[in-house]
C-alpha cells in the first residue's frame, strides 16, 4: 500500500515541485540570467515535460500516477503563471479568459497521455504519442 501511494502521489508531486522551482527560477532570471540557461529550462518545460507521463505510465503501468504525472506539473506551472499575471490591470482579465481554456486543454491532453501509456499496449502507446504531438502543436499554436 505504501509503495503504491509513493508511486501514485509522491513521485508526481516531486516532479511538480521541480517544475515549479524551475519556472520560478526562470522568471527570476528573466532579466539578468544567462540566455543559454533560460533556453535549456524552456526546452525542458516545453518538450520533455509532456513526455514524462508517457514514460512514467509505460514503465509503472499505474493509471492514477500517470494521469497525476501529466496533470500536476502543468497545473503547477499554470498556477505560477496565473499568480504572476493576477496583479496586473484589467487587460490581465482578458488574458485570463483565453489562457484558462488553453491551459485546460494542455492539462487534459497530458493526463490522457499518461492514461493511455499506462495501458502498455502498442495501440494505446501510439495514442499516447499522438497526444504528445497534439500537445506540442496545441502549445505552439498559443505562441503569438
Amino acid at each position: 500500500m505504501e509503495k503504491k501511494l509513493t508511486q501514485q502521489v509522491v513521485i508526481p508531486a516531486f516532479v511538480t515541485a521541480i517544475v515549479i522551482v524551475l519556472s520560478l527560477l526562470l522568471a527570476a532570471k528573466q532579466h539578468y540570467g544567462s540566455p543559454t540557461f533560460r533556453t535549456s529550462i524552456e526546452t525542458f518545460l516545453i518538450f520533455i515535460l509532456p513526455m514524462l507521463p508517457i514514460i512514467y505510465g509505460y514503465i509503472t503501468r499505474d493509471k492514477v500516477g500517470a494521469v497525476l504525472m501529466g496533470v500536476m506539473p502543468f497545473l503547477g506551472l499554470f498556477s505560477v503563471i496565473l499568480f504572476g499575471e493576477l496583479d496586473s490591470s484589467i487587460s490581465a482579465m482578458r488574458w485570463l479568459t483565453r489562457a484558462i481554456p488553453f491551459w485546460l486543454v494542455l492539462i487534459i491532453i497530458a493526463g490522457l497521455e499518461g492514461y493511455f501509456a499506462s495501458k502498455r499496449k502498442m495501440s494505446a502507446l501510439f495514442v499516447a504519442i499522438g497526444l504528445y504531438i497534439l500537445w506540442i502543436l496545441w502549445f505552439l499554436s498559443g505562441i503569438h
